[in-house]
């Protein structure tokens, strides 16, 4: 088979046998989008064609949809007749060389009929109130979209009861791509779904548009989507996604493909980790991937990424001078691994590593160690070191990071030396300063809070709860205390520096960044590994987390000796959300005013994704749930 061209639609890939594993077939788009009804029957809407339009424009931006096979109704075109008549239209010309995508926004109805029977509806822009026979019945729709021969067909209803459409939904191992599929997405079930605020998008469609636009990897499944969306706890809804019973569906699934692009010049790459990190994912069969590589190994310089070049490379270029920083790096394990043993293990050392670099150093540590051993005496200090304040209650154990330089996309952020929590936040800490002070956080104050799992308002919880909202018992209280706000962590900050005369606070964005990353040298991707395999003995999350906290400290730590910087809650950091700045920066503080206070770490609820240490998000100052806590920072 041919590779793929510059006029090609589609990406081309070859196995290791050279046979294609993806079929290049033609994206058809077809989104109908109604804000506007006849008020005489039904409500406006405020957000429908907003979210079509952000849908299209997204896929033929970043995925392999082509703008001349996108069909538009909105509004006063969106009548039943010109829906249908569209739907037909694609029954007459696609076949299995195309792929057809359908996203409805508007009105929708669910009629009781009888006991035994119900019809959920589509309500088109000519819609009339109790005028049944001008709607959309589903099942109508379904037959004319099974008469569609498309190898995938993909459905995605953003409407009240759109959950009616999923009756006995096959089943079996999916083929993915290979297989044809008739599948759907819908933003509820049998219920009521939010339009959202006016002039931004509905809850449904800043999920949808938020999953699509921040995937990275070549290929992402539909059925990821649809896992992602349902384990999302929405307020008043609860979306679904699964195959339909429709002629053609053979079990496989529709697969969103991003654009072919193309590769960055080597200058715009070398001496960039996360510009050689993402052109792995975006050209795995890159020109320059060698380079890469060995960039990779260089810029993070530790013995398993040269291993992973030499595995790729064995004969390659930089072979030779990746088994000798291989080896170098062996020999400073050897020798740091000594150290901390002591005197005899530096002994064998020295033996087994004679031309070692490290040699001397351990020469050093030897006679250091041995003059230790001699008698001396050590005068009386002229001078007191201050003693820490003496308090009538537990302070958080904290941990020295040392200031340094890390790299944020194009730019390097600078951090002085400060003082990090080794944990989040406990209960048992918390519950010192409510003790104290009599404070009433938020939660206490507005007699309710959301809770697990449906995310729903209940009065009565407050930071004593888990995330089902029920009160601790006393031997949960290592866990983080979840259920404040930013306002209520500040307070926190603000007390204990009240009460020890040291300068308490919450990280900044950019300190946090750079303690879960490692400090300035060998950073990771999560806190503690650059490896998604291994992130369960560091973190918390949805892989193992069993859906709920757990106590601080029983992961494994990071390099810098913190605990759960990856996973188990997020944490609030001090700043204010916006855009980062556009230059090398010092000791950032983050904007000066704002609407949202940033959290970073993900928790036992997120995903992989959501741990990332450069992953970041944003709520407002007020907020507070069962996913959410804090760390504390202290200046001196």
């Amino acid at each position: 088979m041919a590779k793929t061209t510059q006029n090609d639609r589609g990406l081309y890939f070859e196995n290791k046998d050279g046979e294609s594993t993806h079929i290049r077939r033609r994206n058809h788009l077809l989104v109908i989008g109604i804000n506007t009804y006849d008020p005489d029957h039904f409500s406006p809407l405020n957000n429908c064609v907003r979210d079509v339009e952000d849908f299209a424009r997204l896929l033929t931006e970043k995925y392999q949809f082509e703008s001349t096979d996108v069909i538009r109704l909105m509004d006063k075109e969106a009548t039943g007749r010109n829906i249908f008549d569209q739907l037909r239209t694609y029954a007459r010309t696609l076949n299995s060389e195309d792929n057809l995508v359908i996203y409805f926004s508007g009105h929708g109805h669910l009629e009781k009929i009888n006991e035994a029977a119900e019809e959920g509806y589509w309500i088109p822009a000519d819609g009339e109130k109790e005028v049944f026979r001008s709607w959309m019945e589903n099942s109508g729709v379904l037959r004319e979209i099974g008469w569609i021969q498309t190898h995938h067909t993909l459905l995605i209803i953003d409407s009240c009861f759109s959950g009616t459409l999923f009756f006995n939904p096959k089943s079996g191992d999916s083929k993915y791509d290979k297989a044809p599929s008739r599948y759907a997405i819908a933003s509820g079930s049998k219920e009521l779904v939010s339009d959202g605020t006016p002039g931004k998008n509905s809850p449904f469609a800043t999920e949808l548009l938020r999953i699509l636009r921040q995937n990275d990897q070549p290929e992402l499944k539909v059925s990821d989507i649809s896992q992602e969306i349902k384990n999302i706890p929405f307020e008043r809804q609860t979306p679904n996604g699964s195959p339909i019973n429709l002629r053609g569906h053979q079990n496989g699934e529709f697969v969103f493909r991003l654009r072919k692009k193309a590769e960055p010049a080597w200058e715009t790459l070398k001496g960039n980790l996360s510009s050689c990190e993402q052109y792995l994912i975006a050209y795995p069969q890159g020109k320059l991937l060698e380079e890469v590589y060995w960039e990779i190994a260089c810029l993070k310089d530790k013995p398993e990424e040269y291993r992973k070049y030499l595995r790729k490379y064995r004969r390659g270029k930089y072979a030779i001078k990746a088994a000798e920083k291989l080896e170098t790096l062996e020999e400073k394990t050897a020798f740091e691994s000594a150290k901390q043993k002591g005197y005899s293990a530096l002994i064998r050392f020295l033996n087994q590593y004679p031309e070692s670099p490290y040699a001397a150093a351990a020469e050093d540590e030897i006679e250091r160690l041995e003059a230790l051993e001699k008698p001396v005496n050590i005068p009386v200090a002229e001078t007191k070191t201050p003693l820490p304040p003496k308090v009538n209650f537990p302070l958080p154990e904290m941990v020295l990071i040392k200031g340094g330089t890390f790299q944020r996309e194009k730019y390097k952020v600078t951090v002085s030396d400060f003082w990090l929590g080794k944990t989040a936040v406990t209960v048992s800490t918390f519950a010192a300063f409510i003790t104290a002070t009599g404070y009433k956080t938020e939660a206490d104050k507005s007699g309710w809070r959301y809770v697990f799992p449906a995310y729903k308002k209940i009065s009565g919880v407050n930071w004593r709860c888990d995330i089902l909202g029920e009160i601790r018992p006393e031997n949960e209280w290592n866990h983080p205390v979840i259920h404040v706000s930013w306002n209520d962590a500040k307070a926190y900050c603000d007390w204990l520096s009240k009460e020890t005369g040291q300068q308490w606070r919450l990280p900044t964005e950019a300190e946090w960044e750079y303690a879960a990353g490692g400090g300035s040298e060998q950073r990771t991707i999560y806190a503690g590994t650059d490896d998604e395999s291994e992130l369960g003995e560091y973190a918390w999350y949805s892989v193992n987390s069993d859906s709920q906290t757990h106590p601080v400290g029983q992961k494994k730590t990071n390099r810098l000796g913190l605990y759960d910087m990856s996973g188990n809650v997020w944490e609030w950091c001090s700043g204010w959300y916006g855009d980062y700045p556009a230059k090398d920066i010092s000791d950032p503080q983050g904007p000066e005013k704002g609407t949202n206070r940033v959290y970073r770490g993900g928790s036992w609820l997120g995903n992989a994704e959501r741990c990332r240490v450069s992953n970041r998000n944003f709520d407002a100052p007020d907020l507070r749930n069962f996913y959410l806590g804090f760390r504390v920072a202290r200046t001196n």
